[in-house]
């Protein structure tokens, strides 16, 4: 008989007979008896990050994970449900590794003075976005509406409530052509 169940917003499919246990218990026993998992076991563990080395440190637990899994598979069962420990221990033991791994692996390369693409990213953004200038803060909507843009420096923008002074210069004939000029 197979269960189909949802974890991690994927849905899967395996097998919940008897003899099926007892060839996922067999390959967790030793890997090297001729017992396999199927393609779609597989894709279980590696939707939750488990590979070779995280599979050998669960083996104890993972025969009773694939047993009680189709039978936790909303997030509220899989919290509360007595039933449903040994799942919950797995998804939360590999999630906590794969934690602690990446925590590793960026502190190790901060130590060996390499710079990770993501610190590159940072820095890049930190500096396009130094670069803004302020908005003016124009509180009438009409006066952001209908103000005139100013064509040259030095020259002002005229709003209802207050003058407001812009730096703004003309660079091409175009932009003389089409851009009204404020009065003063």
């Amino acid at each position: 008989m197979e269960k189909t169940f949802q974890l991690g917003n994927q849905t899967f499919t395996i097998s919940v007979d008897i003899k099926d246990s007892l060839r996922r218990e067999q390959y967790f026993k030793d890997p090297s008896s001729g017992a396999t998992l199927t393609d779609e076991e597989r894709r279980v563990l590696s939707s939750l990050g488990i590979d070779d080395e995280m599979e050998t440190k669960l083996k104890d637990y993972l025969t009773v994970f694939f047993d009680e899994i189709p039978y936790c598979s909303d997030d509220a069962r899989i919290r509360l449900s007595a039933a449903c420990e040994v799942p919950y221990h797995v998804v939360w033991l590999t999630e906590f590794t794969n934690q602690e791994e990446t925590k590793k692996r960026i502190q190790q390369q901060t130590d060996e003075g390499i710079v990770t693409r993501p610190l590159l990213n940072m820095a890049e953004d930190g500096e396009i976005i130094k670069g803004f200038q302020p908005v003016l803060d124009l509180k009438d909507e009409y006066d952001n509406l209908f103000t005139l843009a100013p064509a040259s420096t030095g020259t002002t923008i005229l709003t209802a409530s207050k003058k407001v002074p812009v730096k703004h210069v003309v660079k091409d004939d175009y932009e003389k052509a089409f851009t009204l000029i404020a009065a003063k």
